[in-house]
């Protein structure tokens, strides 16, 4: 495109202002408390349940974190697939809260009010239940968690041929990550001080994904 005219390239070194501990989540750092969640979640892999198991030990680690890791202040930002997802983990969020103070659960999703939305960047102590419009679109400078599920909704090309008809259309899909998705949402954390971010996934899952998120335009049917 550019031809014989000479373009600049700018090199930016990946280089953070605080350092990030990411643990898998067959990693010994992996609370032992929660050693339960591998179990879960590796068993509801093979029989389908992945994203309930999810749900479920999203809730666990993130009490767990905002009771015993966060201060006075600081958030726990969750990715979760969609709406439907985040509403269960609110819900049992607050069913299983028996810590100190109130429990304060904040949304980031494309449904929920601009007002609503703005109140995750309010200072104090917080659980942010987010789909991957926290990954690149938004930053909370305050988040010193982050509970990667590893999942998340795509537009998915449809494309269905038999005897009878021809289907072509797009629809909405869970899949996992890829690995630039993954490391996006790790790199949330570490704005302000020291992060750490909990992957519910092992190491060979994290390597079985793929290098990088397929472009929306492969994705949707244009017609």
């Amino acid at each position: 495109y550019f031809g014989d005219r000479p373009v600049a390239i700018v090199d930016v070194p990946d280089v953070r202002r605080y350092p990030i501990d990411i643990v898998h989540l067959d990693e010994q750092p992996f609370p032992k408390a929660m050693s339960w969640i591998r179990i879960v979640l590796q068993k509801s892999r093979n029989s389908g349940e992945i994203d309930k198991a999810i749900c479920k030990a999203t809730a666990a680690l993130a009490l767990r974190v905002y009771n015993k890791e966060l201060e006075s202040d600081g958030s726990v930002l969750c990715f979760l697939p969609g709406m439907e997802e985040i509403r269960q983990v609110d819900t049992l969020l607050k069913k299983r809260h028996s810590g100190r103070g109130d429990l304060v659960v904040r949304y980031l999703h494309s449904s929920v009010s601009s007002s609503d939305q703005a109140k995750v960047f309010l200072p104090g102590r917080k659980i942010i239940l987010s789909t991957n419009l926290a990954e690149t679109s938004v930053t909370i400078p305050d988040v010193k968690v982050v509970i990667d599920s590893g999942r998340e909704r795509q537009f998915s090309l449809l494309d269905s041929t038999s005897d009878a008809t021809t289907v072509v259309g797009s629809q909405l899909v869970t899949v996992n990550v890829s690995q630039a998705s993954a490391k996006q949402r790790a790199g949330r954390a570490g704005r302000v001080s020291a992060g750490t971010c909990y992957r519910l996934y092992t190491q060979q899952d994290h390597e079985a994904f793929t290098e990088y998120t397929k472009p929306e335009i492969l994705r949707m049917d244009l017609s």
